[in-house]
């Protein structure tokens, strides 16, 4: 076994020249629809088999204008949805969501998925936000209040995919 980012992978299942990781510190996004990708929280990867398959990992630092409360994200290969609960009705499938309504308190989503593109080609994944009204506003790595105080605390989010070889 061998032992990578606190993870464990047989030897010879990962190939770690394809680990690409990216870091974002700050972003407020004004949704439509059904949601908006967070700007600078992308990752490219090109599987070098078609049936080699992608870990997407996301840690995401999200808070929804207080009167809208509830925050909801998703992964995304370019704008398809990866990952998701199966919606019904009017409750839509998403890969996590927040909830509080307090414009100093904002939370983690966390999100993993193991996906199988079927290409060689560059693939591009994506982490989406949005709320329960599309006008209201998401905020990623910070608070509403945004308060200069340690209660505002700024944070950070990062998405890391790999290849994994089938």
């Amino acid at each position: 076994w061998l032992r990578q980012t606190g993870l464990y992978f047989p030897k010879g299942t990962v190939d770690w020249n394809k680990l690409q990781t990216t870091f974002t510190t700050t972003s407020i996004i004004t949704t439509s629809g059904g949601g908006a990708a967070v700007t600078g929280l992308s990752a490219s990867v090109t599987p070098s088999s078609t049936t080699n398959k992608i870990l997407i990992m996301c840690s995401l630092n999200i808070q929804g204008q207080a009167n809208a409360t509830q925050s909801y994200a998703y992964l995304a290969r370019g704008s398809t949805p990866i990952g998701v609960g199966t919606g019904a009705g009017s409750r839509p499938g998403m890969g996590g969501r927040y909830y509080w309504n307090d414009s100093n308190v904002s939370g983690m989503i966390w999100m993993m998925y193991l996906d199988s593109p079927a290409t060689t080609n560059a693939t591009v994944y994506n982490v989406y936000v949005g709320t329960e009204n599309a006008s209201y506003t998401v905020y990623v790595n910070r608070t509403q209040a945004d308060s200069d105080a340690l209660n505002g605390a700024r944070t950070s989010s990062v998405i890391t995919v790999m290849e994994v070889v089938a």
